[in-house]
């Protein structure tokens, strides 16, 4: 833009198109004070010259020598040559004070002495109102002598006012500004009504005035820059040769060569008024329509151009036709259609043409997030505009796909997923698009298009899906007649998933061969070109090939997400519905959709192509619901349930699983067991409630570390830790009673497992109860295990069960014993020999091993009498054996702190 300043600078300096009957003679050049001879000019020079006229064979130049405006005029013959200053070359008093005025910072009040000094123009500006016969022969003459007098002047002003507003920061006062402007237009006007006296370009004024413009957009007066910008457009049209015809804004370039700098100028002003339209957020219909009628006539005028000016300003016209589309669906929300769409499709039609398309995607994510942010009544219009823009992106930068596949893959991704809140009609409006874009690139020998394919399935899917809902899925077959409506879809994608997990050489399976012959020919066409070298082991080390592995696990987690809410919200009705038998063929494509996404998530762990932010490309809860659907379907079809439990186990020691996480998953498993359990499936609710189990403990742990290491990340209380112990230990229990049903030899491990993870707790906090529904369920097993066992020794004791164990301390040890004898206590009506037996073990252990008593101190043969230091850290047990007349007791004086012990005849 600095360029073009100077440019125009230079422009300014206009010579005075004298008449030949106007010999600047030395007679003539004393008529004007301002007029002198400067110096003679040799015969040779060379400079920038033009013919003035002849007369009595002498020929008249003027040429242009320095810079600041100095002029000469030369006359002579070839021979001699005489030199006279221009009447231009000097400037008066007045002109130079009211010069001195603009240059200085502060100049208020300097409007009215413009116009006052320039008052002259009036004259002229009557004159041309006038329709007497001699008018224009006495406007002619007026023109020239005010051209005589102020172009100096004028040039001068013209040069200075534009340098000075070009920065608003640095100028002054708002009120000097408008001051200034009044006095940008004076001249300009002044300028214009002489331009017929002055020997220059067409359209020099209104290049001009287009720089007036620009200063006008420094300051943000859009309305006037707007209203400027028309006026200059209208003169420029009227003035121009071509023809013009009644719609058009502009003038129509004709057979020829275009003008050049008449281009440059129609382009800025074209480009001046979008700019206006986008900055002062209009918010009339007609704004956007002229702006629409601008941009289509301007085209061929933007050929004139030379490549640099071309990208420069149609940068700036694609980037605020961009932004005066968002105002249309955002801010302002017109609600002609026609016109959000013809603007749109304008818009998009500009950016494929750029040059540069570095922002074509990030404008059509922004566009899109505005389409939906519409209503839905207006459906129609987005989906619309989204297939035009899903269309130009594939199709017009077809050349640059391979470059820009990530991102048109990121964009589907974005929009399918932003498609679940709409309308059923646009999911399956766009669907069937994005398959028909699949088509076009089938010979692209990349995963593209069958990604493509997996989000068209998808939105195929999340269609009926969003028509169930509509409809009330109860009221209209439930899940089942769900599912056999979906049955085709789901039928296709197992067997696109499988061509996919070929290209990836990931979980592959032979699901093309059950597919329709039509869809496994289109496979089989589409994966050839991926799988036929035998190179899947190796594509993803491609340097694409982790990008695309990612948009795979993506894409998945789209078509899986629906799925997994389906069967995790319906899992009654799948696990013991009696029609389920009837779409084992779809839970069974359903499970190959989970199967995969769960191998991919594996894999590119293992693969290590993992970025920050979402683990693995997907959020932690999406992991967690489709891992768990993934187990609810592999047990209803009875194929690769121990894989469904090895994923789940495996997302549960991951180091990346939050405590939230790890609660629905204690919730979700254990609802499924008892689910399970109610339906007689003993075996298969012990397997969800053993992982139930395990992510309960795991999640306790992980709040107690939490809470010992980073008090200042932890969201829970002591308390609230405290109670979730609590209910890990009732909801373990229940894990026991199941697996005493099944004749299950994992009982102890399950029990010492437990209790285990409750002693790492206990040692954290002292409030903590101890297990009683865990010891309690353990009692009542092993009762009823060995209820007729005459053997001592048949029945085993917590203590025996957790000796080995380095995870509980003496404390736990006590604490756990204790409700031991508490649990065989309660039960002893029920098992009197039994609990007896039991309770004689737990006490000894009690004696021997955890050190109940710390040193004898006397014995007595009447009674076994002894007398012994009690050890304090049992005290709450030494009452419970007490009250249970296991330890008689009385206290003595023996020594403070001690009590006489007196061991009854049970033992």
């Amino acid at each position: 833009m600095a360029n073009k300043d100077k440019e125009r600078d230079r422009e300014l300096l206009i010579p005075v198109a004298d008449s030949p009957h106007d010999e600047p003679s030395s007679s003539s050049s004393s008529h004007h004070p301002r007029s002198r001879v400067l110096f003679g000019l040799p015969a040779n020079f060379v400079g920038l010259q033009g013919k003035l006229g002849e007369k009595k064979k002498k020929t008249w130049w003027w040429c242009r020598f320095g810079v600041g405006g100095w002029w000469l005029v030369v006359s002579g013959s070839e021979k001699k040559k005489t030199t006279h200053s221009s009447d231009s070359l000097f400037l008066s008093a007045m002109d130079t004070s009211l010069i001195s005025k603009l240059e200085a910072s502060d100049s208020v009040g300097i409007s009215s002495l413009f116009s006052h000094h320039l008052r002259s123009f009036s004259d002229l500006k009557n004159l041309k109102k006038t329709k007497k016969a001699t008018a224009s022969k006495d406007e002619q003459s007026l023109a020239r002598s005010l051209a005589k007098s102020f172009l100096p002047f004028l040039n001068t002003s013209l040069s200075i006012i534009p340098k000075r507003l070009a920065e608003p920061s640095k100028f002054g006062s708002e009120q000097l500004a408008v001051e200034f402007f009044d006095i940008y237009r004076l001249c300009l006007d002044c300028l214009e009504s002489i331009s017929s006296q002055l020997d220059c370009k067409p359209h020099t004024v209104q290049a001009q005035r287009v720089r007036m413009v620009h200063c006008l957009e420094a300051w943000a007066r859009w309305k006037e820059a707007k209203e400027e910008s028309l006026r200059i457009l209208e003169s420029v049209s009227s003035g121009a040769k071509s023809a013009k015809s009644k719609r058009s804004l502009l003038p129509v370039i004709g057979d020829g060569s275009a003008d050049k700098s008449l281009g440059l100028l129609i382009v800025e002003i074209v480009v001046t008024l979008v700019k206006c339209a986008s900055m002062d957020q209009s918010k009339g219909c007609e704004d956007f329509r002229r702006v629409l009628l601008l941009v289509e006539e301007a085209r061929p005028w933007f050929r004139v151009l030379d490549a640099n000016t071309y990208e420069k300003l149609h940068r700036v016209l694609v980037s605020h036709l961009g932004r005066c589309t968002l105002l249309i669906f955002g801010e302002f929300t017109i609600v002609d259609d026609d016109l959000a769409r013809d603007f749109c499709f304008t818009t998009i039609g500009e950016h494929a043409k750029s040059i540069t398309k570095d922002q074509m995607y990030k404008f059509a994510r922004r566009l899109c997030s505005s389409l939906f942010a519409l209503q839905d009544s207006r459906s129609a219009l987005i989906t619309d505009i989204l297939i035009g823009v899903m269309d130009s992106l594939a199709h017009d930068g077809k050349v640059q796909i391979e470059i820009n596949a990530m991102e048109f893959v990121e964009l589907v991704a974005y929009c399918a997923n932003k498609c679940q809140a709409k309308s059923p009609d646009i999911c399956n409006a766009i669907g069937v698009h994005l398959n028909k874009i699949a088509d076009d690139f089938n010979q692209v020998k990349t995963p593209f298009c069958l990604i493509l394919r997996v989000y068209a399935k998808g939105l195929l899917f999340m269609h009926f899906k969003l028509k169930s809902r509509c409809n009330d899925r109860t009221s209209s077959g439930g899940v089942i007649k769900f599912l056999c409506d979906s049955a085709d879809i789901l039928k296709n994608l197992s067997c696109l998933l499988c061509s996919l997990g070929s290209y990836f050489h990931v979980g592959c399976q032979n699901s093309c061969a059950s597919s329709s012959d039509d869809f496994k020919d289109a496979i089989c066409l589409l994966c050839s070109p991926c799988i036929s070298h035998n190179e899947a082991r190796t594509r993803w080390n491609h340097k694409d090939g982790k990008a695309y592995l990612m948009s795979y696990l993506t894409a998945l987690k789209y078509i899986c997400l629906p799925l997994a809410e389906l069967v995790n919200s319906e899992k009654k009705e799948i696990i013991i519905g009696s029609e389920a038998a009837a779409v084992s063929s779809q839970l069974s494509d359903i499970q190959v959709v989970l199967d995969q996404f769960c191998d991919v998530f594996t894999f590119s762990k293992r693969c290590k192509c993992t970025y920050e932010g979402e683990i693995d490309g997907c959020d932690e809860s999406s992991i967690l619901s489709i891992a768990v659907a993934l187990f609810i379907v592999s047990i209803r079809t009875s194929l690769n349930t121990q894989k469904s439990v090895h994923v789940l186990k495996d997302v549960i020691s991951s180091e990346w699983i939050q405590s939230q996480g790890l609660k629905y998953l204690y919730g979700s498993l254990y609802n499924t067991g008892v689910i399970l359990y109610r339906n007689k499936q003993l075996k298969e609710a012990s397997k969800a409630l053993k992982l139930s189990s395990t992510s309960s403990w795991t999640c306790a742990l992980h709040l107690c570390d939490t809470a010992l290491r980073k008090p200042e990340e932890s969201n829970s209380s002591e308390d609230s830790i405290i109670n979730f112990v609590n209910d890990s230990c009732a909801k373990t229990a229940f894990l026991l009673e199941v697996l005493h049903q099944c004749d299950s030899d994992k009982t102890k491990r399950i029990i010492a497992d437990s209790l285990e993870n409750w002693s790492v707790a206990a040692n954290l906090f002292s409030k903590l109860p101890g297990p009683m529904p865990l010891v309690k369920q353990w009692v009542k097993n092993e009762c009823k295990r060995h209820k007729n066992d005459d053997v001592e020794d048949a029945a085993s004791t917590l203590y025996h069960v957790l000796s080995s164990s380095k995870k509980v301390s003496k404390r736990a040890m006590g604490v756990i014993l204790e409700q031991e004898l508490l649990a065989y206590e309660q039960v002893t009506a029920l098992h009197p020999e039994l609990c007896q037996r039991m309770q004689k073990k737990i006490t000894a252990y009690l004696l021997e091993e955890l050190k109940l008593v710390t040193k004898i101190k006397d014995f007595n043969d009447k009674g076994k009498i002894i007398t012994a230091q009690w050890n304090p850290m049992f005290e709450g047990l030494y009452s419970m054996l007490v009250r249970s007349n296991i330890i008689a007791c009385k206290i003595t004086t023996f020594h403070p702190g001690c009590d006489s012990i007196v061991l009854s005849d049970q033992l």
